[in-house]
């Protein structure tokens, strides 16, 4: 029992130190009313969602509105556009967005407005901003209270108060990621009981609301500390899609030796996903694992897996990972002498020379019986 404890405190450490998840998210249509939604046509569905598609992801907002009646062939030609580069059609749509915004379409005035937000750079065009929602009627006003929020508090025109105003007028009106944002005002100002409360009030998957409720139950902020509380949030974090959660969790599954076979795969699953997602971390402990299991249990790593996990700890070590350049030259060693042939003779070569020049024992036997 001892042992899992002080394994949790240290996987846990990460948060620790890295804190709450800050940011108030991406380009998003939010909660906008009925009649705004119904306005949707081709043209400024496929806009927002090619914005989107800049930014590397399709935020949840947008996943609300695939599921809205009668959009099935709007969103197709939505993702058509959103994977095409053709940079003369996008200008098009936004020409026909600008157009249709200056005859006083509402639709569109969001849509610009989110699209200005997410490419503001000083105040002077924030200001320009907060002027073009303001000319949204009360058909879309509570996402434009939320938009407005958003700006006043992390902006260079960031005004607390200002932002605090607009954003409970977006939660009353149904706009839960509001919440979010009220949450890390209040945990800002270190009044940790109503930040929980707003970031479980964010929604059912606000994946930075979660991650946020998972560190300040480790913590014990705001509330008294529970390890499964803190599990529980994460691994919901992890499953709405948040990298740092998917390490965290990820790597507390394949470590702790009481879960079942099951629980460890989905360990290992998460660690895949946030590595394919950037996290380099994720890669170095689920390789690592691999290896240390595999020892454990006196079992070789099939050729595929080798090269499996090559192929990872390459990634991680040529971001200067001094373990990973070690892991990944002496498995390219005993893939050498297994197959009689190099994973990738270069990028062995030049890791051995790095770990040469470190003095590393090992490297220094190996490129002694290369050089034979």
């Amino acid at each position: 029992m001892r042992y899992m404890q002080l394994l949790f405190i240290f996987l846990l450490f990460l948060v620790s130190k890295e804190g709450r998840a800050d940011g108030v998210g991406a380009c998003g249509l939010g909660h906008i009313g009925q009649n705004i939604r119904s306005q949707l046509d081709g043209v400024h569905l496929k806009l927002v969602l090619s914005n989107c598609s800049y930014n590397s992801e399709i935020n949840m907002d947008y996943k609300e509105l695939l599921l809205l009646n009668g959009v099935n062939r709007v969103v197709r030609s939505a993702f058509i556009l959103a994977n095409n580069s053709d940079k003369t059609l996008s200008d098009q749509v936004m020409a026909d967005l600008v157009e249709q915004s200056n005859r006083g379409g509402q639709v569109s005035m969001l849509l610009l407005a989110n699209i200005s937000y997410e490419n503001a750079i000083d105040e002077s065009s924030y200001g320009e901003i907060i002027k073009l929602y303001k000319k949204i009627n009360q058909e879309g006003l509570e996402y434009a209270h939320f938009q407005l929020g958003r700006i006043f508090y992390d902006s260079p025109l960031k005004d607390i108060t200002k932002s605090r105003e607009h954003l409970f007028k977006a939660s009353n009106a149904g706009v839960s990621r509001a919440n979010y944002i009220l949450g890390l005002i209040e945990y800002d100002d270190k009044n940790f009981k109503k930040a929980v409360r707003f970031f479980e009030n964010a929604g059912n998957c606000h994946p930075k609301a979660l991650f946020n409720l998972a560190v300040m139950y480790q913590k014990g902020e705001g509330v008294r500390r529970d390890q499964s509380t803190t599990l529980k949030y994460m691994e919901r974090s992890a499953e709405c899609g948040y990298v740092e959660a998917m390490t965290i969790i990820g790597r507390y599954l394949i470590n702790d030796s009481n879960v079942s076979d099951k629980r460890n795969l989905r360990g290992q699953y998460f660690l895949e996903q946030a590595f394919s997602s950037g996290d380099l971390r994720a890669g170095f402990f689920l390789a690592g694992y691999r290896i240390t299991e595999n020892k454990k249990n006196n079992v070789k790593l099939t050729k595929d897996e080798l090269i499996e996990n090559m192929s990872m700890m390459k990634i991680v070590a040529e971001s200067g990972n001094l373990a990973a350049i070690k892991i990944y030259v002496y498995q390219s060693f005993d893939f050498y002498e297994q197959y009689n042939h190099y994973y990738d003779k270069a990028s062995f070569v030049h890791f051995l020379n790095v770990l040469v020049s470190q003095e590393d024992k090992g490297a220094v036997e190996i490129m002694e019986k290369i050089t034979r």
